[in-house]
């Protein structure tokens, strides 16, 4: 059984990153030919693709400057996600012969501004596909930095690795400050027949570090009351003022109906600005229903912009419970302004509070796409209607309960027992029933 080795290339130019975005690599044998299929999001430009490897015997290279593209949607549990473009790059191989390695380079140019100082590089997942089965034993991603962008970059940097549902590979995701950037930093990711998985970074050999990988799905045991804080936020913008405003006020109507009784909750509005029904989430008493219901029946879409953003932020300092797992329910049309802040900024706060995306909508793909897109970064779920089955809305939003309103353990922390010890997640998220938990650490030696 050959085994595949796969290299990617990644590079900084100026003030953007080039990342690699393969997600499929497609050796068939039959036909001779390799396949890479690379996925990108939203609508920045791709500038170049370059292949080159070798078959035995056989070198091959390629550069191709333009590809056809076609609108895909990839599937996560329960979830459409990220709508892109797939690009596919299609290398004639010659004979595979049984026994021989191959070799395989790509290197995909991709600019990505770099947002608030910090950029996160998400590195693809693999899946082979022939007729008869190949094994990928690893692969290598370099990351080329340069160091007129700013000074050297700390060792303790950390590669998470994810497995993928097939464990025919998975995704790696690091955060660089980009104030701080070295030459060259290698991480070398082995792909193992079993459900274990471990990561290895190649940094200055001077330095000695251990590194650690731990998964694990804590048993239903560990897990006790289930009490949940929920923001429910509402796009008042002025896109929102028809009847996609009153099918969310209803449905909001209706989960206070529905909700446990030990939820806390609040009512946001967002627009140009943000407000709070009250300044601190509340009890789900008779008294504080009959209030909101009250309430909501006056809120109109008199708030200008969608800007979203600035509320997101100020949910760092929202005085959520601490005892109990948050929330944000956000009811929205997508039509959002700074879409790639919102999605870096779900992604900040998901830690400890999850967003579910709640949508009424047109047929605009682009917002169909974000609303989907940040309930992925937010650790929540997503629902989406149309404008003309709005009312709809209620009962889609009241089946998905039981899927975001399930057990946590909210307070606990990681121990290393050696001091000095780094680990990726930095910030130690809430744990969900049912979802795996995956950390990496990099251990001191001594």
């Amino acid at each position: 059984m050959p085994l595949v080795s796969i290299n990617y290339d990644v590079q900084i130019l100026e003030s953007h990153l080039c990342v690699i975005t393969a997600n499929h690599v497609f050796i068939n044998k039959s036909k001779k030919n390799l396949k890479l299929s690379y996925e990108h999001h939203f609508d920045r430009k791709v500038t170049v693709f370059e292949v080159s490897g070798s078959c035995g015997s056989l070198q091959f290279t390629d550069n191709i400057q333009k590809l056809s593209k076609k609108r895909v949607y990839r599937k996560w549990p329960e979830l459409v996600v990220d709508e892109g473009y797939l690009y596919s790059i299609v290398v004639p191989l010659g004979d595979i012969p049984g026994d021989d390695t191959v070799s395989i380079t790509v290197k995909y140019l991709f600019h990505i501004p770099v947002v608030d100082g910090e950029m996160t590089l998400f590195l693809p997942s693999h899946r082979v596909n022939t007729v008869e089965s190949l094994k990928i034993e690893s692969f290598n991603i370099s990351i080329n930095l340069d160091k007129e962008i700013g000074q050297v970059v700390s060792e303790n940097h950390i590669a998470q690795f994810l497995p993928n549902e097939n464990n025919h590979g998975g995704t790696v995701v690091t955060q660089f400050d980009t104030s701080k950037f070295c030459s060259n930093y290698v991480l070398n990711i082995p792909i193992l027949d079993t459900n274990s998985v471990s990561v290895s970074s190649e940094v200055d050999e001077s330095r000695e570090l251990n590194t650690v990988s731990i998964s694990f799905v804590p048993p239903k045991s560990a897990f006790g009351s289930n009490d949940n804080e929920i923001i429910f936020l509402l796009d008042r913008s002025s896109s929102m003022d028809n009847s996609r405003l009153l099918y969310v006020l209803d449905t909001v109507g209706t989960l206070l109906d529905n909700l446990p009784p030990t939820t806390l909750f609040n009512i946001a509005s967002f627009g140009n600005n943000s407000s709070y029904l009250f300044p601190k989430s509340m009890p789900l008493n008779s008294a504080n229903i009959a209030q909101t219901k009250n309430y909501l029946p006056t809120l109109n879409g008199d708030l200008g912009k969608t800007e979203l953003f600035p509320t997101l932020i100020q949910f760092q300092s929202y005085p959520f419970q601490q005892s109990y797992q948050s929330h944000i329910f956000l009811f929205t049309d997508g039509e959002i302004a700074s879409p790639e802040k919102c999605l870096i900024e779900a992604s900040r706060l998901s830690p400890r509070t999850r967003l579910s995306t709640f949508g009424i909508t047109g047929k605009d793909k682009k917002a169909i796409n974000l609303i989907n897109s940040l309930s992925r970064r937010g650790r929540g779920i997503s629902a989406i209607v149309l404008e003309e089955e709005g009312e709809l809305l209620k009962n889609k939003v009241i089946d998905q309960l039981h899927k975001i309103l399930v057990p946590s353990i909210v307070r606990w922390e990681l121990n290393w027992g050696v001091p000095g010890t780094l680990h990726a997640p930095y910030h130690v998220p809430s744990l969900i029933y049912g979802e795996e938990f995956l950390v990496t650490a990099i251990i001191p030696s001594s």
